[in-house]
């Protein structure tokens, strides 16, 4: 903002100042200060705001005392070491007049007096001649106090400054004396912009960090974009206010700079902030620092920023000067090789010390493809450490190169996976199965993208696995950090999902050593899901509870391991079934990392959940739509179990004989057994049904526990028909296997056409029972059995068919809904009245809407729809 246009011949007029001039009344305090010593410095780069400031200052001092000449004001610009000594002179003597000539040193008495010495300053001192340095040096050392000089320049002046600053003759202001602060740029802004919005002002605030010439630029956009009828926040980044900012500031800022100082710039320019060692790593410069807090001293360049962790400062770059180096880095050049060739050296530092995330972001700097080469040899190990967000950065910078390298495309197949993203997942499977690439992925990761594929149904699972399991038995010791981990858990959960437990198991086991060992910790964090889920899955709900808890005492719950995570919502449904009985219905959702059978115990869970509310229809509907890909035989078989349940809490012989069948077809005696029993219970014949149940004690499968579930039945059975020492027997031996298991979902009452359970619980109690049994009939005493809140809240078979007729359910007021809710709890009228606050002839119209809007005409009809249409 050099405003002087003097030759150095000649003293020049103090610079016009503008309409829009902000009065610095800071700086003109410090310039009061400073000048009453011999020599001053105002040393801050370009667009700073130095001269208009100080020539704000000359013209303000002259008239707050009126014995005070007015300042002489020269350009450094071709002056001579002789015309700048008469100038001193001249003001030594009195005040200067334009081309006064004056001895210097003064001679006689002057040399001890200092009356009336006038100011001079010196515009754009960094151009000063050696000459004139050499005048200077002479004058603080012979005649300081007949000398008061102010010398603006954008670096230092290379004056002898020891014993003058010791002497305090020499005084330097700095940028960060200059730099406006933000009520100063709020303003200035308001000089442009007297209308500007505050979210506009407060933008440009932000952006300018102090720098006066950018307060400027921007403000003037932001009036020109008002003037257009433009609503939107001005920016000073060089990408939208064009070339005019950026062109300044590259060609009077940063050519400025010594090469050390655009070397150390080049080198951070791609950091927020950077700490001493970050910029001695970066730009391989041990003495960084150095020129780091040198730069902070002229004040707007580099700033300090905030304490790091260590109790070191932090350096920040000012943005506009940053987007210009990064432009550099566009255009090139041999600043801009050497930049690159020490930041790729300190990638390779970062990739020794084990800091993958910031050797990636090193690594970027050098362009698309060499961010693309690092994502292939190390993007998968920084996935398994959970280094997501790294990675996705440079998905957005070099997305055409990372598909065009199928080991990176792998490792971003597996963070989407880990990110719950089946579409990013067969995106970047597809780029890594194109034919052009063949053969350029080893055995293990082919294996590892056939098992990812597998589970998305994009090909067959049971060779997917088969290929694995060769890998892991005989190139398990050669893979590299991340492989095994990762092998071993796809493995696993195929394994699990085929049936294959105790293989599941022990490679799952496997897979949290491996991942411990090699620091993989988000994928440690999988693997001890999906074993939890298997553990499950073997009937070992405590072993699974245990290893969850450990889990979530490790660190943060990840959406598998939380509360509302498949094994946890599973495992709560059998420790304490019924907290679920008035708990909002479960949106249970399996992440991708656990897999297909994740996807199918979610599925059996969301059922469950609806069931144990008394939902019992809602829940058949469910498990009747279909969902995800063909089931192995296992599974097939629990689905028909669940669905058994559902149908005898329901009443519904049709599906149960269907489920009967099914479960012949898939060779389960034991499980057809159960179902055959629950079939024969609901035709009222308890005595077969007994004789089925019994049958169905036999069973060996852990889920779900078809045992436990048929002697629970059986025991009420077996009362029923007038035995009740047995039924406590039976009911003893259903206990015990039941809490070693801590499973209590067998004894919520699922069949009720016998004594209920509660009731046979309510009566084993005593000191015989344990703390668990105790607990049990507490909980499922304070919510009754299921299957009566099945014949409250579900449609029976019968009302289902007929509902179908209805097109949709009427919509009822809120306070029809509150009748018919009381209706079904057997309320007379003038309990509703009461209930409600109305009265009975208010009750008797809103009865009569409600039948009206369900086709009823008695009150059980009105049940019977409303249960239908599931409205109770």
């Amino acid at each position: 903002m050099s405003a002087g246009t003097g030759t150095g011949h000649a003293i020049d007029a103090l610079p016009a100042l503008p309409r829009t001039y902000l009065a610095r009344t800071r700086l003109w305090q410090c310039l009061d200060d400073a000048t009453r010593g011999a020599v001053t410095t105002v040393t801050a780069p370009a667009g700073s705001g130095k001269t208009m400031g100080v020539a704000g200052w000359a013209r303000d001092r002259t008239p707050r005392d009126g014995t005070r000449t007015p300042p002489a004001w020269i350009d450094a610009e071709g002056l001579t070491g002789d015309r700048l000594a008469a100038t001193l002179g001249a003001a030594a003597a009195g005040g200067p007049a334009a081309g006064a000539d004056a001895p210097w040193p003064p001679q006689g008495d002057r040399l001890d007096e200092a009356d009336e010495v006038g100011v001079v300053v010196v515009d754009n001192a960094e151009r000063l001649d050696p000459s004139c340095v050499a005048v200077v040096d002479d004058a603080l050392d012979r005649a300081p106090h007949l000398l008061h000089l102010v010398l603006l320049s954008r670096w230092d002046v290379p004056l002898r400054r020891l014993v003058p600053t010791m002497l305090g003759t020499l005084t330097d202001l700095r940028g960060d004396v200059v730099r406006l602060d933000a009520a100063e740029s709020a303003a200035l802004v308001r000089l442009h912009v007297p209308d500007a919005p505050d979210h506009v002002v407060s933008a440009i605030v932000d952006q300018a960090q102090g720098w006066c010439a950018i307060v400027v630029l921007a403000a003037r956009a932001a009036r020109a974009a008002r003037a257009a009828g433009s609503r939107a926040t001005p920016s000073i980044r060089p990408s939208t206010q064009g070339p005019l900012v950026s062109d300044l500031m590259a060609r009077e800022v940063f050519a400025a700079l010594t090469p050390r100082e655009r070397h150390v710039v080049l080198s951070v320019c791609h950091e927020p902030s950077v700490t001493a060692e970050d910029a001695c790593l970066a730009s391989n410069d041990p003495r960084a620092l150095e020129v780091l807090e040198a730069m902070e001293q002229t004040g707007l360049l580099v700033q300090r920023d905030q304490v790091a962790a260590d109790g070191g400062a932090r350096f920040r770059v000012h943005p506009v000067l940053l987007d210009v180096v990064r432009r550099r880095f566009v255009t090139g050049g041999v600043d801009i090789q050497r930049a690159r060739a020490t930041i790729a050296r300190s990638s390779d530092i970062e990739l020794a010390r084990g800091h993958l995330g910031r050797a990636l972001e090193l690594a970027a700097i050098g362009g698309p493809a060499a961010a693309s080469e690092f994502v292939g040899a190390h993007g998968l190990i920084m996935v398994l450490r959970g280094e997501h967000a790294r990675l996705r950065v440079v998905v957005d910078q070099a997305a055409g190169p990372l598909r065009q390298n199928p080991p990176a495309s792998l490792a971003l197949a597996v963070e989407c996976w880990f990110a719950d993203d089946a579409v990013g997942v067969a995106r970047w499977l597809e780029a890594v199965r194109e034919p052009a690439h063949a053969g350029r992925l080893t055995a293990v990761d082919a294996a590892v993208a056939g098992l990812l594929g597998a589970q998305l149904g994009l090909e067959p699972l049971v060779p997917a696995t088969r290929t694995a399991l060769d890998l892991v038995q005989t190139s398990a010791g050669s893979l590299r950090a991340g492989h095994r981990a990762l092998l071993l858990t796809l493995t696993g959960s195929a394994q699990t999902w085929l049936g294959d437990l105790r293989g599941a198991e022990s490679n799952l086991s496997s897979a949290i050593l491996a991942a411990r060992s090699e620091g993989a910790g988000a994928l440690e964090d999988v693997a001890a899901e999906d074993l939890a889920l298997t553990e499950y899955l073997r009937g070992r709900e405590p072993g699974a509870a245990e290893l969850l808890r450990r889990v979530a005492a490790a660190g943060p719950a990840t959406p598998a391991t939380g509360a509302d995570g498949v094994p946890a919502v599973l495992l709560r449904m059998h420790a304490e079934p019924w907290t679920f009985v008035d708990a909002p219905p479960a949106d249970v959702v399996a992440p991708l990392s656990l897999g297909l059978v994740g996807a199918f115990w979610a599925w059996v869970a969301r059922a469950r959940a609806l069931a144990l509310r008394g939902r019992a229809v809602e829940a058949q509907i469910v498990l009747d739509t279909p969902a995800g890909p063909a089931r192995p035989r296992h599974l097939d078989t629990v689905l028909e179990v669940e669905r058994s349940l559902l149908a005898v809490v329901n009443g519904d012989t049709d599906v149960l004989r269907e489920c009967a069948d099914a479960l012949h077809r898939l060779d389960a005696p034991a499980d057809e057994a159960l179902a055959r029993g629950f079939l024969a219970a609901c035709r009222g014949e308890l005595a077969a049904a007994a004789r089925h149940l019994e049958a169905a004690t036999r069973a060996e499968r852990s889920q779900p526990d078809t045992a436990t579930l048929a002697l629970a039945a059986q025991a009420q059975l077996v009362d029923a028909l007038g035995a009740p020492a047995d039924a406590a027997a039976l009911l003893g031996v259903a206990l015990r296997r039941a809490e070693a298991r801590s499973n209590a979902l067998p004894f919520v009452g699922w069949l009720g056409h016998a004594t209920p359970v509660h009731l046979l619980l309510a009566r084993a109690g005593g000191d015989g029972v344990s703390a668990w049994g105790r607990r049990l009939a507490e909980g499922l005493a304070a919510v009754g059995p299921l299957s009566s809140r099945v014949s409250f809240l579900s449609p029976t078979v019968q009302e289902t068919r007929s509902a179908a007729a209805l097109a949709a359910a009427p919509v009822l007021t809120a306070r029809e809904r509150d009748v018919l809710l009381l209706l079904a709890r057997g309320a007379t009228y003038e309990d509703i009245g009461r209930s409600l606050y109305v009265t009975t002839n208010t009750v008797k119209t809103h009865v009569t809407n409600v039948y009206k809007k369900l086709g009823a005409r008695t009150r059980s009809e009105a049940l019977a729809a409303a249960r239908s249409l599931f409205l109770l």
